[in-house]
């Protein structure tokens, strides 16, 4: 039997036996997402589409490889074909409110938020996506509310309370910052490793409330002095600080796999 022969038998048998692969595959899915090994996940959901054309679920995981590659316009692509089918599912409707808050649209982003929202998605993870756009078109008060609702839910305090540092520092209340950041990183089992975001917005209101020695102390282990240099004269030189920071939660600066 010749190399061909034997692959034709081998792929006949496992379309009449079913060969297991399924598991293995998930598997192999699953760890390309923990390496965020997104050119694999995209061949592999590629190949998927390819078998089955026209999948709604497919086309909507490739989609979501495809924006937390960073390849927004591939991204938007799928998610703009699936709506134009009449897809409306929370899950779609959360991932097309990313794509256009990553691509500056935050109209756009809170909208299909809000329409996720109204087709039952009562996530704090929702609450939390919604008060970042808000904060970014400067409604900060209910920006601040749908972080409250996020807190409500349990979801995890210093992403909240990171989140709301963003507000606070783009209304210029720097001391607000400081008094709710500062026991948080004054705790013993703090690591600044793991929470750089919540370092930063600390040290940034302390530049800004003139505490430059205190400021330097929290970020003299993660920049080098010549990047605190520059980061001290831009801080100083700010009038008001933009919400246009996307705090993420404290387990891990990353998205969710498909």
């Amino acid at each position: 039997m010749n190399k061909s022969t034997l692959l034709s038998a081998i792929v006949l048998a496992c379309a009449l036996t079913g060969c297991a692969t399924s598991g293995n595959t998930a598997n192999s899915v699953a760890e390309m997402a923990k390496v965020n090994n997104y050119p694999g996940m995209i061949t592999y959901y590629k190949a998927a589409l390819q078998q089955q054309p026209d999948d709604a679920d497919i086309m909507q995981k490739l989609a979501e490889v495809y924006y937390q590659s960073g390849d927004l316009e591939s991204a938007g692509f799928y998610v703009d074909h699936l709506q134009a089918q009449g897809e409306a599912t929370p899950a779609l409707l959360v991932l097309a409110g990313h794509i256009d808050d990553a691509k500056g649209d935050f109209t756009g982003a809170l909208s299909a938020f809000e329409q996720a929202a109204k087709q039952g998605d009562n996530s704090a993870a929702l609450n939390i996506s919604q008060g970042i756009v808000l904060g970014k078109l400067g409604r900060f008060a209910d920006a601040e509310d749908q972080f409250n609702q996020a807190r409500l839910k349990g979801f995890d305090d210093i992403a909240i309370k990171n989140n709301l540092a963003v507000l606070y520092l783009a209304q210029g209340q720097f001391q607000r910052v400081v008094e709710m950041l500062m026991p948080v990183y004054t705790q013993a089992d703090f690591n600044v490793k793991d929470h750089q975001t919540l370092a930063v917005n600390l040290a940034i209101a302390l530049i800004k409330l003139g505490d430059d020695k205190q400021a330097y102390g929290i970020l003299k282990g993660m920049y080098n002095d010549e990047q605190l240099a520059v980061l001290f004269r831009q801080v100083k030189n700010m009038t008001v600080l933009p919400a246009q920071q996307t705090v993420l939660p404290a387990q891990g600066d990353h998205h969710d796999a498909p």
